[in-house]
């Protein structure tokens, strides 16, 4: 049996929760880091840490977006790999509504938890189930 894609599943991933199928992104989502993880391929952890953290806006939890687009922005610094500018202001535009709820003391926290997360820690916090909760 052969293996799905990993970044066939982020782009999945991205399409289903533009859609609003959020299940099913997270879905596709959890496959790809787990993929990606299991490979060592960074760049791809930390393309779909960026998915993830869209769906979290999506799903109204602010907190729990900017820690996850946190700690791909510090893991995209490790590995030199930085995000290409129209897509780097595409990110922005979907994390525009985490900061816009959230205090500037609350973003600030998130973004510096986010940022001190290891790669391991970062793909299990992705991993956690938060479809019945609100809150990062």
């Amino acid at each position: 049996m052969s293996k799905r894609s990993p970044l066939s599943l982020t782009d999945l991933g991205y399409i289903d929760c533009a859609q609003g199928n959020f299940p099913a992104a997270h879905a596709a989502y959890r496959e790809a880091i787990s993929i990606f993880a299991d490979l060592g391929h960074r760049r791809g952890v930390a393309r779909t840490l960026e998915g993830f953290a869209c769906l979290a806006v999506a799903r109204g939890q602010e907190e729990r977006a900017l820690k996850l687009a946190a700690a791909a922005a510090h893991l995209r610094r490790v590995i030199c790999a930085p995000l290409p500018q129209a897509e780097h202001a595409k990110l922005d535009q979907k994390l525009q509504p985490a900061f816009e709820l959230l205090s500037g003391e609350q973003s600030a926290r998130a973004w510096a938890e986010g940022s001190a997360m290891g790669l391991d820690r970062a793909v299990q916090y992705s991993l956690e189930d938060t479809e019945s909760t609100t809150a990062g």
